[in-house]
């Protein structure tokens, strides 16, 4: 026993420490979520605006020039957005932007053209028409708008 107690006494503990580096990139890079533009149920031979607008957001990691732009749909005709009933039924509408519809949004149109400060969210609103006079065959109706976002 008294031969591992001086063992265990003359064994000095030592430590080392070393520096671990962290490191990221965060690259300029820009994102664009949308939301759906819902008219809901029209009303017979009336004028509807959407239930609630739609929502784009753009978000850049840098201070960016962007441009976001929106194309004219998957059932557009002679320069009319139109939704599709998928039975040869069509709804034509308008978009617009800024408060009491005051912008159209023609097709291919843009509705922003600006740089952003860096990793602060825009948020784009959308709003919709279907004009009123025109009785449309029953069915449920969409369109799919490609929102294109260039930086």
């Amino acid at each position: 026993m008294a031969f591992h107690a001086l063992l265990i006494g003359s064994i000095s503990a030592s430590a080392q420490t070393s520096e671990l580096t962290v490191t990221a990139v965060v690259a300029n890079e820009c994102t664009i979520n949308a939301t759906t533009l819902d008219f809901a149920n029209l009303n017979l031979g009336a004028s509807t605006t959407e239930q609630s607008p739609g929502l784009v957001e753009v978000v850049c990691t840098a201070a960016s020039p962007v441009t976001v732009t929106v194309d004219g749909g998957d059932n557009q005709a002679t320069g009319v957005r139109r939704m599709s009933n998928g039975s040869g039924g069509f709804v034509p509408y308008s978009i617009f932007t800024g408060i009491g519809r005051a912008t159209p949004i023609g097709i291919g149109g843009t509705i922003l053209s600006d740089t952003l400060a860096s990793a602060t969210p825009r948020n784009l609103l959308i709003y919709g028409l279907v004009p009123g006079s025109t009785v449309y065959p029953a069915g449920s109706y969409s369109d799919t708008l490609t929102v294109t976002l260039s930086y």
